[in-house]
């Protein structure tokens, strides 16, 4: 099965933030018999190889598809690996690629975002490759490549066509279904020209159909990576420096945004994969909600939809027909007092600016991405940023155990919190020396409540410099933020530091500000 298809079925709705998985019924296999012919799965994909031919080396594709009333058409130009798809989903224009082994995303608000690789400092989670002869949903053959959790894909392969007409990927919030029929063959190649995605939540439904598969030639100027169609903020005329009208609440910034003539506080969140406003204030501002998905990557499921501001305000500077994500009520669970926190200002300004937070004076400074330059080093260092899910990533080692999907986030509470992903990975390295004394907790994220349990960590390294007896929050639940990320870095741990943000160069700088004051060397021991 063409590749490029399940990862458009993946992005099929307008993925500001990440639409997961969620159950459902799988067909049970038949028990093979010593009359049956099973092969291996290698010899098993290498006849759905066969059966697909020789894939097209330079060609245009366009498909359209439906979803929750929403028409999303998909142009894509190939030549060899390379490739460009641009995406129109209803008024929201999305384009991804890749270009000699570079691949890209631009996303709603026009930014262009490298999608860089993990280092490779960890070995990849294994998948085995099992196959099993079953008579229903079709006749032929289950290939399950499933981790130890029991999370990945099964491939239902017709005998004879030797097709794949039904994909599932299985995560830890359930399960999405892809089916695929119309086969047709254009110039020796063989592709489904139709297929449906379900993953049990109706908003997630989607259909699609191939209307356009032409062998032609492609240009390298037609692959060649984008840049960002606009600059989504603009400063004030001569200004390279702004002070956001920002204050911190809970060791976590709040920002001061307008839009029109009504002031918002919204969450200074760097975990946030866009912009995002709660529901009752778009639908206080009159804005229009267009499409939806059904969001399970955070703490809890939650309807997302989307919508576009005309203006928003973030103190001097300025941001036009801001596409935002819309989400239900935001938690405030230790943000009370004269303001309500109704929205997060996250990677779509953060990217569009360089930024300064100044945790020892509760300040946050916004610069101009083309000319900033960070400030000496000092007493830090610097990281380099993997933004490609539109949240910064970065490594940190736990007891000897590098993870290398660690999201730098400001809206996160507590120092450390550890995900499943490196959970069942690295259990060892989670060795908790309080012996669970330290009892679960509960913790609030977009979704809902989650539970968490304290651990204290022999050694954690970070930026070189290592954290002795170093206290963190590991996820209890499986299905909140069940992905593949390994955790997050929070305001604990962060505001250690004076942190320059400059996601156009993809690192930050961390530099240790008077704040508890660690030393920088092996012994250092930050409050979590």
């Amino acid at each position: 099965m063409d590749e490029r298809r399940s990862i458009w079925n993946a992005t099929y709705a307008f993925a500001l933030g990440v639409a997961t998985l969620t159950p459902c019924l799988l067909a049970s296999p038949r028990v093979a018999t010593a009359d049956d012919d099973v092969p291996s799965a290698a010899a098993l994909l290498e006849r759905v190889r066969a059966a697909e031919g020789t894939p097209l080396a330079s060609y245009r594709e366009v498909t359209d598809a439906t979803s929750e009333g929403l028409s999303v058409r998909s142009v894509s130009l190939h030549a060899g690996s390379d490739y460009v798809t641009t995406r129109d989903e209803g008024p929201f224009h999305l384009a991804s690629g890749s270009y000699h082994g570079h691949r890209w995303r631009q996303n709603a608000n026009g930014e262009t975002i490298p999608l860089e690789p993990d280092p490779g400092l960890v070995a990849p989670e294994s998948y085995g490759a099992v196959v099993t002869r079953i008579s229903k949903p079709v006749d032929g053959y289950l290939v399950s490549s499933l981790n130890a959790r029991g999370y990945g894909t099964l491939r239902y392969v017709e005998a004879g066509t030797w097709h794949v007409v039904r994909r599932d990927v299985i995560g830890a919030t359930g399960t999405r279904v892809t089916t695929y029929d119309d086969f047709r063959t254009v110039a020796g190649y063989t592709v489904p020209f139709h297929w449906t995605v379900t993953d049990g939540h109706p908003e997630d439904d989607a259909e699609f159909r191939e209307t356009e598969l032409i062998p032609l030639t492609v240009t390298e100027a037609e692959l060649a990576i984008p840049k960002s169609r606009r600059a989504l903020v603009e400063f004030p005329a001569g200004a390279t420096s702004v002070p956001l009208p920002a204050s911190e609440k809970h060791e976590k910034f709040v920002v001061r945004v307008n839009v029109g003539t009504r002031g918002l506080d919204m969450l200074l969140d760097t975990g946030a994969s866009s912009i995002v406003l709660d529901r009752g204030v778009v639908r206080g501002l009159g804005l229009t909600e267009i499409g939806a998905v059904s969001n399970a990557a955070n703490a809890g499921r939650f309807r997302q939809s989307y919508a576009i501001v005309p203006e928003m305000d973030v103190g001097a500077l300025k941001m036009h027909d801001v596409v935002v994500t819309v989400v239900p009520d935001l938690p405030n669970p230790d943000l009370t007092g004269d303001y309500r926190v109704v929205g997060l200002l996250g990677f779509d300004f953060i990217d569009a600016v360089a930024l300064k937070l100044d945790y020892l004076n509760e300040a946050v400074t916004a610069y101009d991405a083309a000319t900033f330059v960070p400030p000496a080093t000092g007493r830090g260092f610097d990281l380099p940023l993997r933004l490609g899910n539109g949240t910064p990533m970065t490594s940190i080692t736990i007891n000897g155990e590098v993870g290398e999907r660690f999201a730098l986030d400001t809206g996160a509470s507590g120092a450390l919190l550890v995900f499943d992903y490196f959970q069942r990975r690295h259990p060892a390295a989670l060795a908790d020396e309080a012996n669970g004394s330290l009892g679960n907790r509960y913790m609030m994220g977009v979704g809902g409540a989650f539970e968490v349990r304290p651990a204290r960590i022999a050694s954690i390294t970070f930026g070189g410099v290592n954290f002795n007896d170093f206290d963190i929050f590991e996820t209890t639940s499986r299905s909140s933020y069940g992905g593949d990320a390994d955790g997050l870095i929070g305001e604990g741990f962060l505001r250690l530091f004076d942190v320059y943000l400059d996601y156009q160069r993809e690192r930050a700088r961390f530099t240790f500000n008077d704040l508890d004051q660690p030393s920088p060397s092996p012994s250092a021991s930050p409050r979590a």
